[in-house]
């Protein structure tokens, strides 16, 4: 799997672009940072768009994608969640007045965006993945997810704090190649990032001591970057080998 790095920091600044990534050029993951790093053509080769919750740094790309597209594919962008989420985006967002309804543009026969609800803890094939939605730990209704392809796994925590489910299911996983796992704030916000249902590097350590089994590189995101500096001595401060940071625009094999 190619993993590019479209966006993953945990608030927007100037060249810190939101949570998004891309697989193998075909499937999103979140949608933070879609269209602000993407061409036209490289827009036009997604075929689905999985979503971890509906907060708008996760989402905001998804409406401009669909502005774009609308009228030049040949075929709609399925964006994929759990019903909490799909429902939040039909009533909130596609409703045409925050945004146009474009479920339904330019027809409903032939619309641009199809909204699709994954079961939670089954695996389904999207594009040629094996996806599993897994529910973990924040405000919003919001899942990590599973993925599988060619015999090789990732696993994304989405936006989440100190959870289980997730990892329990990581327990019966073969061939896991990389975690991707958000740190959210320092530990000396640990107050804040309870309230907000993130991470610090002191909760990470205690969410991959439940994953004592494991041994594959531990990539973090959502750093917020008013707090970086912070979170990255406190990360330190762990020393474990297995923890990278992921940086934007980088394309990661699994």
């Amino acid at each position: 799997m190619d993993f590019k790095v479209l966006g993953c920091s945990g608030s927007r600044f100037p060249q810190a672009k939101l949570t998004s990534f891309l697989i193998d050029e075909v499937l999103a993951l979140d949608a933070g940072a879609i269209v602000s790093s993407l061409s036209f053509k490289e827009q036009m080769k997604i075929k689905a768009i999985l979503l971890s919750h509906s907060h708008f740094d996760h989402i905001k790309d998804i409406f401009f994608l669909a502005d774009n597209l609308i009228g030049r594919n040949p075929y709609p962008i399925k964006i994929y969640s759990i019903s909490e989420v799909i429902q939040a985006l039909k009533s909130h967002a596609f409703n045409n007045i925050m945004w146009p309804d474009f479920t339904k543009i330019p027809d409903t026969h032939n619309p641009t965006v199809s909204l699709e609800v994954i079961p939670e803890g089954k695996k389904v094939r999207i594009e040629g993945f094996t996806v599993e939605a897994v529910r973990v730990n924040h405000p919003a209704p919001a899942v990590g997810y599973i993925i599988s392809r060619d015999r090789k796994t990732i696993v994304y925590s989405g936006d989440t704090g100190p959870t289980e489910e997730i990892w329990e299911r990581v327990r019966g996983v073969k061939n896991l190649k990389g975690l991707i796992i958000e740190t959210s704030f320092p530990n000396k916000h640990e107050k804040l990032a309870y309230l907000g249902g993130h991470m610090t590097p002191l909760a990470l350590k205690s969410e991959l001591d439940k994953l004592w089994y494991v041994d594959c590189p531990v990539y973090l995101y959502h750093l917020k970057p008013q707090y970086r500096n912070d979170i990255l001595k406190d990360i330190k401060r762990l020393r474990n080998r297995n923890i990278k940071i992921l940086k934007q625009g980088r394309t990661y094999r699994f």
